[in-house]
């Protein structure tokens, strides 16, 4: 049902947590993940009706950093979700405008 947290995935996949700052964030915030080696994950934003506003790939190093610009987006909440080899991270963000 569309009531059920929408942080979920299939497999054995762990669903971990993303770092998100700042938060609240006007035009840009920083998402930390903390990936084990080098790898390819896919970012997506998605607004609070479950719309997704961004997803794009992002190369990683270990420990680097994501920065999204969010000066595009209406302010509101978001859920941001990092989609890497090791795992599912996920995080709230709040845009003020």
């Amino acid at each position: 049902s569309s009531k059920e947290d929408p942080v979920r995935t299939t497999g054995d996949a762990p669903i971990l947590a993303a770092s998100i700052y700042p938060n609240p964030a006007s035009d840009k915030t920083t998402v930390s993940v903390d990936i084990p080696y080098p790898q390819t994950c896919q970012v997506i934003v998605q607004n609070a009706e479950g719309k997704q506003v961004l997803s794009r790939p992002f190369h990683l190093q270990e420990k680097e950093r994501i920065t999204l610009n969010t000066a595009g987006l209406a302010g509101g909440f978001y859920l941001i979700s990092v989609q890497t080899t090791d795992g599912l991270y996920v995080g709230k963000l709040v845009v003020q405008k």
